[in-house]
C-alpha cells in the first residue's frame, strides 16, 4: 500500500494539476465528502470483476461497464490515474433513465496494457475502437472528468453526428501545462514535482519486479503494486494489485502521467463549434492545500484557477447551449464530493437533447446532397497548427489573397454513389465517391487522376485516395466526413499524405436554397513537373458570381 507520504505528494498534485486528474480519492475522503465503507462496498459490486471485455488490437483488450437500457448511451470517462471506478456514484443511479458506459483505460482496471503512448489521441482511438467492437452505437453524451476531458472533445470533434450532448467535470483545459506555467511558474513548478516523481517510480518498480528484487509480501512489492484511487479497505485492492504486478501495465500507466502536456497540445482548436449541442461544464469552488505550501505558491495558485475557470468557459462557449456551472462546496473529484450536482447536470442535458437529433444520430448513412460552404481561410490556419511535416519539407502555404475567402461545393447523391464538383469559369473540379468499397477513377486535370475506395464507419464516410501524375502517386491520403446531427455542417477531416504530416479540419455550412445565389469555385490547381509542386495539391480560389 501506498505511503501516507505519497497521498501527501498526490493531493498537492491534485491542486497544480487540477483539471488533469491526477489526484487520490482518499483527498476527498479527508474533506468529508466520501461516502461510509458500507456504502462504498454496495456500489462497486459492477467493478468487482471484468464486465464487458473487448479486443481492440493484437493483445489488447478494453473493459467496459454498461449497466441500462436506452439511448442516447452515456460514455463516462475517468480523469488521469482513473477508470471506470470512480464513477460508483454516478453510473448506478443513471442508468435507470438510460444506458450508461464506463470504460478502463489501458493498463487501468480490468484493461490490458498499451505499447502505445498514453496521450488523448491513442486513448481516445481505444474509446472508439472499444465501442465499436462491443457494438455499442451513437447516439452518446459524452461525460469526462478532469484530463478526460481531452478525449470527450476529440471523440466530439471526429464524431460530430453521433455525440449529442456533453457533460465536462472539472475538466482540463487545452495546453493546461503552459497556461499554468505562463500565469503561475511558482505554482507549477511547485506541483510539478509530485507526477514526476510518480512517473518515475512506476517506471523503476518494472524493473525490480523483472529482476526479482522485490519480493510479494514486501513493503516495496506492495508500494509498487498498489492500485491508485481505491480506499485502502476495498475489495479491488488485493485483484488490482495482483494485475499491477505487470511491470507493462505500470509503464502504461507512466506514459499517462508523462503525455498529459502532449494531450493538452493536441487538442488545441481555435476553430472548434459544437453547435447547439446540450453542454454543461462543472467547475469546482474548492481548492484545499497543505499549512505548508508557500505563501507565494498560495498567490499564484488562486491566478491559476482563475485561469483555469476562465478555460471553462471558453468551452461552454462552443456550443449557443452551453454553461459552466460553479459547485462552490466540492474539490477536483465532483462526482466523489457532490455526485447529486454531477447527476443533475447529466440529467439535464438528456432532457434538452432534441429527437430530430437522436434520429439524425442513428442513421448509418447521412444524406450530404447540397451546396456547402467551405471558409479555406480557417482550415490553413488550423492546418499550419496541427501540421507536423518533417524536416526539409514545405510548409503549408497560406490561401492566396482574396476578397472572397468563400467557396462551394456540390454534392449530389444518386443511390448509393456521391458526386463531389466545384469550380469557376470554364474549369470545373468533378469527382466521385462509392461507399460500398469500390475504387473509382476520375480525371482531374490534364494527366492528374483521383483514384479512391470509400466505406462507411459508424456513421462517416471514410475515403482513402491518391492523386496520381501519368502513372506516379504524388500525393495521397485520408477523408473523412460526418454529418452534424441537425444536418447543417459537415466536418470533414483531411489527413493528408506523409510528406506533410498535416490533418486539416473543414467545416462545411450547408448553403440555403435561394434564388440567384453567389456561387464562388473551388479548383484543384494542374500539378506541375517541379518538385516543390508535387508535394502538394494547390487551392486555386477564385470568385464567379452566377445568376
Amino acid at each position: 500500500m501506498r505511503s501516507r507520504h505519497l497521498l501527501r505528494i498526490l493531493a498537492i498534485a491534485a491542486i497544480a494539476l487540477a483539471g488533469s486528474g491526477f489526484a487520490q480519492d482518499a483527498q476527498a475522503a479527508a474533506q468529508g465528502a466520501a461516502p461510509s465503507q458500507a456504502e462504498v462496498s454496495e456500489q462497486i459490486t459492477p467493478y468487482l470483476k471484468p464486465q464487458l471485455v473487448v479486443p481492440i488490437a493484437e493483445g489488447r483488450t478494453i473493459n467496459l461497464v454498461c449497466l441500462g437500457h436506452g439511448s442516447p448511451t452515456v460514455v463516462l470517462t475517468a480523469g488521469l490515474g482513473g477508470w471506470s471506478w470512480v464513477w460508483y456514484r454516478i453510473q448506478s443511479p443513471l442508468s435507470r433513465r438510460t444506458r450508461v458506459c464506463a470504460w478502463d483505460p489501458a493498463g487501468l482496471g480490468f484493461s490490458s496494457p498499451s505499447p502505445e503512448l498514453e496521450d488523448a489521441l491513442h486513448v481516445t482511438e481505444d474509446l472508439e475502437e472499444a465501442l465499436k467492437r462491443a457494438d455499442i452505437g451513437g447516439p452518446y453524451v459524452m461525460v469526462a472528468h478532469s484530463a478526460a476531458a481531452y478525449v470527450a472533445i476529440r471523440f466530439a470533434d471526429q464524431h460530430p453526428r453521433t455525440v449529442v450532448g456533453m457533460v465536462l467535470v472539472d475538466p482540463a483545459i487545452p495546453d493546461q501545462d503552459a497556461v499554468r506555467e505562463r500565469v503561475a511558474p511558482k505554482f507549477a513548478a511547485f506541483g510539478n514535482a509530485a507526477p514526476r516523481a510518480e512517473a518515475t517510480r512506476l517506471r523503476q518498480c518494472p524493473a525490480q519486479l523483472r529482476s526479482g528484487a522485490l519480493k510479494r509480501g514486501t513493503p516495496g512489492y506492495d508500494e509498487c503494486t498498489a492500485p491508485s484511487l481505491l480506499p485502502s479497505a476495498s475489495a479491488l485492492t488485493e485483484v488490482l494489485a495482483q494485475l499491477n504486478a505487470d511491470p507493462a501495465r505500470l509503464l502504461t500507466q507512466a506514459s499517462a502521467i508523462e503525455n498529459v502536456s502532449q494531450s493538452g497540445r493536441e487538442v488545441i482548436n481555435p476553430h472548434r463549434r459544437y453547435g447547439d449541442m446540450p453542454l454543461t461544464v462543472l467547475t469546482s469552488g474548492s481548492h484545499p492545500m497543505p499549512p505548508d505550501v508557500p505563501a507565494d505558491v498560495r498567490e499564484q495558485a488562486a491566478l491559476y484557477f482563475r485561469a483555469l475557470a476562465s478555460g471553462h468557459d471558453a468551452y461552454a462557449a462552443l456550443s449557443t447551449r452551453g454553461h459552466n456551472q460553479l459547485v462552490p462546496d466540492s474539490g477536483h473529484f465532483i462526482q466523489v464530493d457532490n455526485p447529486k450536482v454531477v447527476l443533475a447536470a447529466i440529467n439535464d442535458v438528456l432532457s434538452k437533447i432534441a429527437p430530430q437529433s437522436l434520429l439524425a444520430a442513428q442513421s448509418s448513412h447521412p444524406n450530404f446532397s447540397g451546396k456547402w460552404r467551405i471558409d479555406p481561410t480557417k482550415t490553413q490556419q488550423h492546418a499550419t497548427l496541427v501540421a507536423n511535416p518533417p524536416q526539409g519539407a514545405p510548409a503549408i502555404p497560406p490561401p492566396p489573397p482574396s476578397e472572397h475567402q468563400y467557396t462551394v461545393e456540390q454534392i449530389e447523391q444518386s443511390g448509393s454513389l456521391l458526386k463531389i464538383s466545384g469550380g469557376e469559369a470554364g474549369t470545373t473540379a468533378v469527382y466521385t465517391i462509392d461507399p460500398t468499397g469500390k475504387k473509382v477513377s476520375d480525371s482531374i486535370a490534364p494527366g492528374l487522376v483521383r483514384v479512391a475506395k470509400s466505406h462507411w464507419n459508424d456513421g462517416r464516410l471514410v475515403t482513402e485516395w491518391q492523386m496520381e501524375r501519368n502513372g506516379e502517386v504524388v500525393m495521397h491520403g485520408t477523408d473523412t466526413r460526418s454529418l452534424t446531427t441537425d444536418g447543417l455542417q459537415i466536418v470533414d477531416r483531411l489527413i493528408e499524405s506523409p510528406r506533410h504530416h498535416a490533418e486539416v479540419h473543414l467545416v462545411m455550412e450547408r448553403v440555403p436554397l435561394r434564388p440567384k445565389l453567389p456561387c464562388y469555385g473551388l479548383t484543384v490547381a494542374t500539378l506541375s513537373d517541379s518538385v516543390a509542386s508535387q508535394r502538394r495539391v494547390g487551392l486555386r480560389l477564385k470568385a464567379n458570381e452566377r445568376a
